[in-house]
Parts: structure tokens; C-alpha cells; sequence
């Protein structure tokens, strides 16, 4: 078979696979609630990304807010760790699926 069927082919399974899904795209008309949400009255709560504002502590101290900071840094990093799991075990898997379409071709 040419080599343009079989790249026919292969766009054609890899475009049946399922994709991420795209970013929220930002609506023209600004951010304005949709009719139903407006109906009930029920509002969703947006989370800061700014960090808990604690009331002071008196036995605080910088070793603590060390700690604080290297436990948050742990978890993003076993955050970014899982994802970039996933993201091989999905390439490695479209590759195998790739070398399965050219072998039955």
C-alpha cells in the first residue's frame, strides 16, 4: 500500500481516540452567568489562589513556615509527577497502536 493511505489511515485511528478536553474558552460578552444559573440563584464559589490568610500565631515560626513551604512544594511536585505519568502512558500506548495499524496494513 502507498504511503499516503497508510498516513490516511493512521490520522483516521488516531483522530478516534479521544482527546483532552479544550480550555474554557472566554465568552465574548464577558463572564456572565448563564439563565439557569441565574433562575436558582445559585452562584459558584471561585477559590483564590492567593494564599489562607491565617491570624498570627505567636509560636510561628520560621522553621515552621519552612515546613509549610517545602510540604506544598512536595505536593505539586507529586502533582506534575502523576500527570507526566499519564501523559507517557498515553503516548506509549498511541505508539503501540500506531505499530499495530502498520503491521495489519
Amino acid at each position: 500500500m502507498s504511503q499516503k493511505v497508510t498516513n490516511a489511515l493512521l490520522n483516521f485511528a488516531l483522530s478516534a481516540t479521544p482527546k483532552r478536553k479544550p480550555a474554557a474558552t472566554v465568552r465574548s460578552q464577558g463572564s456572565k452567568p448563564t439563565e439557569d444559573a441565574t433562575k436558582t440563584g445559585h452562584k459558584r464559589k471561585r477559590r483564590s489562589h492567593a494564599p489562607r490568610q491565617t491570624v498570627a500565631d505567636p509560636n510561628f515560626t520560621v522553621v515552621d513556615q519552612y515546613q509549610n513551604e517545602k510540604k506544598s512544594q512536595e505536593r505539586v511536585f507529586k502533582r506534575n509527577l502523576t500527570y507526566f505519568k499519564a501523559k507517557t502512558a498515553l503516548s506509549r500506548s498511541t505508539k503501540k497502536l500506531r505499530k499495530q495499524l502498520i503491521e495489519r496494513l
